[in-house]
């Protein structure tokens, strides 16, 4: 097992879990837990709707609850905004001393984009981040 994954059953799972599917980190949005009767009771299945984090785009699987499945160990911070530009936003972070660019893209961080727009002065904002690997995207203004 490498560094950035840990396994956990499909039945141990709940909402907001961070999960690896087809190669995508995806948070759960929905569980939905079916009871099987008669002979393969032991085999209910579990239907799971998930969203990639890093790009929105909506996944829909279902598997059997005993199954394992991949989790992702995620990596938040707490970073300071230093410089916003039109494709891009630098990142502080103190506890670690490093500088992140983070590119955005309008339409998967038009939540965040339109928060920061309400905002006049951007530089010195507090942001919490996830990285998973080299992948980084801003999901909160503190």
């Amino acid at each position: 097992m490498n560094d950035f994954i840990d396994k956990k059953m499909m039945c141990e799972l709940k909402i907001n879990d961070n999960i690896i599917y087809k190669n995508e980190i995806c948070k759960i949005e929905e569980i939905s837990k079916n009871k099987s009767y008669g002979r393969k009771k032991s085999r209910s299945i579990i239907s799971i709707e998930c969203v990639n984090i890093f790009n929105d785009k909506k996944h829909w699987f279902v598997e059997y609850h005993d199954k394992k499945i991949e989790i992702p160990l995620i990596e938040k911070y707490k970073c300071e905004i230093i410089c916003h530009k039109k494709l891009s936003i630098e990142l502080f972070n103190e506890k670690i001393n490093k500088i992140f660019e983070i590119y955005i893209d309008n339409l998967k961080d038009r939540y965040i984009i339109n928060k920061l727009n309400k905002i006049n002065i951007i530089e010195g904002i507090i942001v919490l981040v996830i990285k998973y690997k080299n992948l980084l995207r801003i999901v909160e203004i503190l």
